[in-house]
């Protein structure tokens, strides 16, 4: 199997960030980051020593190097395909067909791409890059990779500009020193009144695509690319004007390197029928020979979701084992709405459904798609608030009202059961919602009653208190994957990979992380300090791992009570583990490969504190909101954090204070019409606002606790 490195340059970056030439750097650039660019990003500076060499060289090094400037906490959940997910399928296939490793060297820079190529610390420069000839004086091109075109755009809500006759006057924001100049200037020469102004320092064209969303600014210039990985996430904005002009981008090689470009020209000639489409059916072996499989999904606590910076969810999970077993790239596709799941996979925007979805009449009588093997079973459950009697029959709920959404089997269910003669009502719910935001609202008191899939409940009331199951349906049923009806090999595949795994280790492990027991921390007394102002007995490890990295030891052991009450074998239904409750992922970032060592663990802990801190340096921070920015991302990952600064921003909050500000605006990542336009989608929010404040208070108590101490030495 081919490995997979990665890198972070430590060469100094010789200028401010910049767009050369016409496609954009990754860093601002793709929602859909494929998976294995999410997980690979190290967070300790290496340095990545200089080697030229064409193929030969290559193959005794051992590994083909490709730079590019991705971070990948800032890519967001991927929703879509896009032309970079096809980038790696190709890389990977190019690594292989040479026999050497796949290794990412990551640069800080997007203008660092060119010098780092020649001077041998990569072999490919595989980010979008522009072909222009500038470049090809310094570097070698493959055969293009797809074509874009500049964009000029607007905020959807905007009346006043539709196309090119409403620009004459109107003003054209572009992202300082880039190529989207060129263009502008073009098009100034057709309508001379049109101004052009570039965006202050520092302003990226993603930010200036939000700006023209929020209405901060009327229009500004973008491409293609651009345009479509924002409208994954976002529908705030339209495009005005299209320019005619095709632009491409390839890869980038240095020009002594003839013999891996003609094998690089070759693969990607044959991958130029699949490169970045779009939409595409085919069954099993199409997509064994495209090697990206396409997943439709939901963004939400059970199918797929962000947590600490890694894609989790059951139906993920289950979806990366299949794709793995087929040697195949997984992506997680993300309609807007529920009832596009079904269309979309009519259309071949998507290969399979997994989202837990039932049999139901209409859909059973949609003769283009087929149910696969079932592979859980469930009772819906009537969902109430806490402290609501148990039902016997439906006929005590008489006059009280169930929401559901019209176009989930719910419905049918309980319409039938209306129909029957029971004499509750039957109210919709908007499609947009998903089953856990109904249920919030019920626990909220705003909805009466509704009806949840089993496991969805379950996985609710590890998450709190105030519901209750009221009645449970039956008889059991069935939730299946569904495929096009044509694609009989991949149905016969899902078939064959759930009567294997169901109930099997694999299969049981995963359900007991999601929807197990509830293990709960026990509620112990608060640690009582000292005589000699120790709080826990690894106080000794946390004061030197605090000193070592910049954090403060106290802080580290308020945030450790908090994740484990001390105890080093706590462990998660998300397999976090030990005192400081890091995914063993984290921790492998981090350079520690046990997390269940107590002396790893907390290393480890605060390593990524303190690289959370650091993060925190591009923001204008007092120190006591460093601190809960800190916490909060360490709870819910960065990127809930960025999103949460964008939202704040357009809320007249301020982005950079915490109380009453982002934590307000986080909490707004909770409901659809924000979590749906947020890169990193759903996030549970509330946890990480009390989060954040219970170890602020148990900090100051311990603080306080501390000095009195010392006083009565």
């Amino acid at each position: 199997m081919i490995g997979i490195k990665k890198h972070l340059s430590s060469e100094p970056s010789a200028s401010p960030r910049n767009r050369f030439g016409y496609f954009p750097r990754p860093r601002h650039f793709f929602g859909n980051l494929p998976l294995l660019f999410m997980f690979c990003f190290l967070f300790s500076v290496q340095t990545v020593f200089a080697q030229k060499g064409d193929l030969g060289e290559i193959r005794k090094r051992g590994s083909l190097r490709i730079l590019m400037t991705a971070s990948p906490e800032l890519d967001g959940l991927p929703k879509r395909v896009s032309p970079r997910d096809y980038d790696r399928v190709i890389l990977i296939e190019l690594a292989a067909r040479i026999g050497v490793e796949f290794e990412f060297v990551y640069l800080e820079n997007f203008e660092e791409m060119i010098p780092a190529l020649i001077e041998g610390r990569g072999d490919i420069i595989a980010d979008n890059l522009g072909v222009n000839e500038e470049r090809k004086k310094l570097i070698a091109y493959t055969d293009s990779l797809c074509e874009i075109h500049d964009q000029i755009i607007a905020a959807i809500g905007n009346s006043k500009v539709n196309s090119l006759k409403d620009l004459p006057g109107r003003t054209v924001f572009y992202e300082a020193g880039t190529a989207y100049l060129k263009s502008l200037e073009g098009l100034r020469k057709e309508i001379p009144s049109l101004q052009i102004r570039p965006a202050e320092l520092g302003l990226d064209t993603e930010s200036l695509m939000h700006h023209v969303g929020s209405g901060k600014i009327e229009l500004a210039i973008t491409d293609s690319n651009y345009t479509d990985a924002y409208l994954d996430y976002s529908n705030d904005i339209k495009i005005v004007h299209t320019f005619p002009e095709k632009l491409y981008c390839a890869w980038g090689l240095r020009k002594d390197s003839p013999a891996l470009l003609m094998v690089a020209n070759k693969l990607i000639r044959d991958y130029s029928g699949q490169y970045g489409k779009k939409i595409s059916k085919g069954d099993l072996p199409t997509i064994i020979e495209r090697k990206v499989l396409r997943v439709l999904t939901r963004n939400n606590p059970h199918c797929y979701y962000v947590h600490k910076g890694h894609l989790c969810g059951f139906e993920y999970e289950l979806a990366k084992e299949f794709a793995k077993r087929h040697k195949l790239s997984l992506v997680m596709v993300v309609p807007p709405k529920w009832s596009d799941m079904i269309p979309w996979l009519i259309q071949g925007k998507g290969d399979i459904i997994a989202a837990s979805m039932g049999r139901s009449p209409e859909r059973d009588a949609t003769k283009e798609i087929s149910e696969c093997e079932p592979y859980l079973a469930t009772r819906d459950r009537l969902v109430g608030r806490s402290g609501e009697k148990c039902v016997k029959d439906l006929t005590e709920i008489a006059g009280r009202k169930v929401h559901v959404r019209r176009k989930s089997g719910y419905w049918e269910k309980l319409e039938k059961l209306k129909k029957a003669g029971h004499g509750f009502e039957l109210i919709p719910a908007p499609e947009e919602l998903e089953t856990f935001e109904i249920i919030e609202k019920v626990a909220d008191g705003e909805y009466d009653l509704t009806v949840s899939d089993e496991h969805i409940f379950k996985l609710e009331k590890l998450r709190r208190a105030d519901i209750a199951d009221l009645y449970a349906f039956e008889p059991p049923e069935r939730q299946y994957w569904w495929v096009r009806s044509e694609d009989t090999a991949l149905k016969r595949a899902v078939d064959e990979y759930f009567k294997s795994e169901y109930k099997g280790i694999f299969f049981n492990c995963l359900y007991k992380k999601y929807y197990g027991s509830a293990e709960r921390l026990k509620e112990v007394p608060k640690p009582e300090i000292s005589e000699k102002c120790v709080i826990s007995k690894f106080d000794g490890t946390i004061e030197r791992m605090g000193l070592k990295y910049g954090v403060d030891p106290v802080l580290v052991m308020a945030l450790i009570y908090q994740e484990s009450r001390f105890d080093p074998k706590a462990s998660s239904q998300s397999g976090a583990k030990g005192l400081m409750q890091i995914l063993p992922k984290t921790a492998a970032e981090m350079g520690f490969k046990n997390p269940d060592s107590h002396e790893e663990n907390i290393h480890a802990g605060v390593k990524y504190l303190s690289v959370l801190k650091g993060k925190m340096k591009r923001f204008d921070l007092m120190e006591e909101d460093i601190v809960c920015f800190m916490l909060a991302s360490y709870n819910c990952g960065f990127g809930h954090l960025l999103d949460a600064r964008k939202i704040a921003g357009d809320s007249g909050l301020d982005p950079d204070r915490w109380f009453s500000n982002v934590e307000k605006s986080l909490l707004m990542l909770e409901k659809p019409q924000h979590f749906q336009k947020a890169k990193h989608g759903y996030c549970r929010a509330s946890e990480t606002v009390a989060y954040v404040r219970e170890i602020i208070l148990r900090y100051n108590a311990y603080m306080q606790e501390r000095s009195r101490a010392k006083k009565a030495k």
